[in-house]
């Protein structure tokens, strides 16, 4: 994988400056009719036994790249207590295929760290990219998934190891209506989707985003688009 404006070394330090999951905080109180309620509102690991793995294929491609570059995130789910009631300790892997890195060991209760792993490691793209605060990046996107009505949502069919399951497909804009999306012009129309399912052990079926290129810009395809996508669950 070659970037235009990074590294694949830079990417890797990205991805492995991973914080507390700050996203995924606060989610009790889920407000209806919102992103979150939609993304967070029911127990993704319910589905998991006391040791279970995740395989999810990895995709980046877009205009700011030279060539795509595809690998896979493997998130290793061990339960904490004897317990049902316990949660659990996840060991990730990021591009285990090709040069692995380590995060963790993580703690899961609820909600699947892929989730983590996804909005973290864009906001810190986007940070590097752009020169901004991936505290503010972190707050746009909260803000906006904690907006009633602040999303598009579907009931959709799909295959997950070689299964076909009901899932339902959420997608949010957070930039288009926010205060500086004068100075971030770039991001108004960024565009994250998030498929789940409860069919799904870990509930999470893929994760998106993707970056139109601006209108003035001639040539085809987005700048930037990135899926994390659940291959097999051992």
């Amino acid at each position: 994988m070659a970037f235009r404006t990074s590294t694949l070394a830079l990417c890797l330090a990205v991805l492995t400056s991973l914080a507390s999951p700050v996203l995924a905080q606060g989610m009790d109180g889920l407000t209806p009719d919102t992103a979150a309620a939609e993304i967070y509102g029911f127990d993704q690991l319910k589905g998991l036994r006391n040791r279970s793995k995740l395989v999810f294929d990895y995709r980046l491609e877009g205009r700011m790249m030279e060539e795509p570059f595809a690998d896979e995130v493997v998130l290793d789910f061990t339960r904490a207590g004897e317990s049902t009631d316990h949660g659990y300790d996840v060991a990730a892997t990021l591009f285990a295929k090709g040069a692995p890195r380590e995060i963790g060991p993580l703690v899961a209760s609820s909600y699947n760290p892929i989730l983590l792993i996804f909005f973290q490691h864009d906001v810190n793209q986007m940070s590097r990219g752009t020169g901004g605060s991936s505290h503010y990046f972190r707050n746009v996107i909260r803000h906006a998934m904690g907006l009633k009505g602040a999303f598009s949502a579907e009931d959709v069919k799909t295959e997950v190891a070689g299964r076909t399951v009901k899932a339902r497909r959420i997608s949010f804009t957070p930039f288009a209506t926010d205060a500086h999306k004068a100075q971030m012009s770039k991001l108004m129309t960024k565009r994250y989707t998030v498929t789940v399912s409860d069919e799904v052990a870990g509930g999470i079926v893929a994760l998106e985003s993707a970056t139109p290129a601006p209108p003035d810009e001639p040539g085809a395809g987005p700048m930037l688009h990135e899926i994390y996508r659940l291959r097999e669950v051992q």
